[in-house]
């Protein structure tokens, strides 16, 4: 981030597309693109289904790449309208909510994999996990499946609400779900797929199977994974009791190639009162901070978390305290949406933690002795550019052309 600097830093261009962008942008770095060259590409999702790819360094040409819609006649996105269980009138989204979910995007065989929501033939809701070669924005061979699965009850496409980026991890997918604003029958559930191979049965973990709700949203932000393959997530208010349902916990999952094994957990003393006010422990995205095997987190109540990986404390003894784990301290009158953040610069200082709460102010703590300081070595004021970090997110005005802005710094 040498590079980034108020002389270097700056717009550089805007294209349209055909919708809103809830995605983040993702940038693939030499890409030959057939008949075209080799290029940086900066791939946008929106939520009319569609796919760009933009090169990245050239600021004059405003055209994509390529595009690739995935409706047909009997085909259109999911829209808010539909959403008639939650929060009436549903406001999360102003319109059409096609791919909201972040792709991925796996470099070794130039695939990138989203799930695209959609309504066909008028009344059949469906989401599909799809996979376009990004050379040429073509579906790859066997590059769509109808997310279909049962883990206690019956996965229900309309109901649960695909938001937090994907992750592909060791061959592996991975898919997590929520609601819409807690309404429905819902659950927290993931799925592994095997990107080689996507008409496979997924692998699937549910974290309500006795009870209910517990979504997986993290501020939109993927499950991080350690170098074992084992992937880090946190769950919002829902059923818990410790031994097969995990509302407001983080867990640690571990895929054996056949199941999505519970590994370890950790959930806070308060974890009922958390519940009872909807203070979603899940509200901030979980960091594995490097070179540690720290996992750093924050929640609704605007407490911070920090827990070792390799031992994350289940729940503890104390009624007033988290004594079971490396640390917890409150942080913020706000809620604490995002995730910890770290660059060059801030590795200097002891890896410091870093989080945007829902005031949109950042803070640095610098981490030392395997401790985060309570106390803030910065505090500006100034606005933090996250991807979709409010759990109810503002849409782009719909009187207003989607746009791709792109503020890239000289590479």
């Amino acid at each position: 981030m040498d590079n980034v600097n108020t002389n270097q830093f700056g717009l550089v261009f805007i294209c349209a597309v055909d919708d809103e962008i809830h995605t983040q942008p993702l940038i693939a770095t030499n890409v030959t693109v057939s008949g075209k060259g080799t290029h940086n590409l900066v791939i946008v999702a929106t939520v009319n289904d569609s796919i760009y790819a933009f090169d990245a360094d050239d600021s004059t040409a405003t055209a994509s790449i390529w595009q690739t819609n995935l409706l047909n006649a009997n085909a259109v996105p999911l829209r808010n309208t539909d959403i008639m269980f939650a929060c009436l009138p549903y406001r999360d989204f102003a319109g059409k909510m096609g791919i909201v979910g972040t792709p991925v995007i796996d470099p070794a065989t130039s695939t990138v994999y989203f799930v695209a929501r959609t309504k066909e033939f008028s009344t059949n809701y469906v989401q599909r996990l799809c996979a376009l070669d990004i050379r040429t924005g073509s579906e790859v061979p066997n590059g769509h499946v109808t997310i279909a699965f049962t883990n206690s009850t019956v996965f229900n496409p309309l109901i649960q609400n695909q938001r937090a980026a994907l992750a592909l991890v060791n061959g592996y997918v991975y898919i997590t779900w929520s609601s819409h604003c807690d309404g429905g029958p819902y659950h927290g559930f993931v799925a592994a797929y095997r990107a080689a191979d996507l008409s496979q049965p997924p692998i699937t973990y549910n974290v309500t199977p006795s009870g209910s709700q517990a979504g997986i949203w993290m501020s939109d932000q993927a499950p991080p994974a350690d170098i074992s393959g084992n992937i880090y997530l946190s769950t919002g208010n829902g059923t818990w009791d410790g031994t097969n349902n995990f509302g407001e916990s983080f867990l640690k999952l571990t895929n054996n190639g056949t199941a999505l094994v519970r590994a370890d957990w950790f959930t806070p003393y308060n974890w009922n009162s958390l519940n009872g006010v909807d203070a979603d422990l899940g509200s901030g995205g979980v960091s594995l901070i490097p070179g540690t095997s720290l996992l750093f987190s924050g929640g609704k109540a605007g407490w911070l978390y920090l827990v070792n990986a390799t031992n994350m404390g289940h729940i503890s003894g104390s009624a007033s305290a988290d004594t079971n784990i490396v640390e917890s301290w409150s942080w913020t009158p706000s809620q604490v949406h995002g995730g910890a953040v770290s660059g060059k610069k801030l590795v200097e200082y002891q890896s410091p933690c870093a989080a945007a709460s829902g005031a949109r102010r950042r803070k640095l703590g610098a981490l030392s002795a395997s401790v985060c300081s309570t106390t803030p070595e910065a505090s500006p004021q100034a606005a933090l550019a996250l991807p979709r970090s409010s759990p109810r997110p503002l849409p782009l005005s719909p009187r207003l052309p989607a746009t791709v802005h792109a503020a890239l710094p000289p590479m």
